[in-house]
């Protein structure tokens, strides 16, 4: 699925230190990147919850 790849590739940014951001933060964008690719593979395109 699209949003997994999106997430490895933050995983990744976050390994290499590209991000410069806490992993507090790192994890608030993990969920909200995962929230939005799945709002997007089920073309519901409205922020849920």
């Amino acid at each position: 699925m699209l949003w997994a790849q999106l997430l490895e590739y933050f995983d990744t940014l976050l390994e290499t230190g590209f991000t410069g951001t806490s992993r507090a933060d790192y994890r608030g964008l993990h969920v909200l990147g995962s929230q939005y690719w799945l709002d997007v593979e089920f073309k519901n395109y409205t922020r849920c919850g």
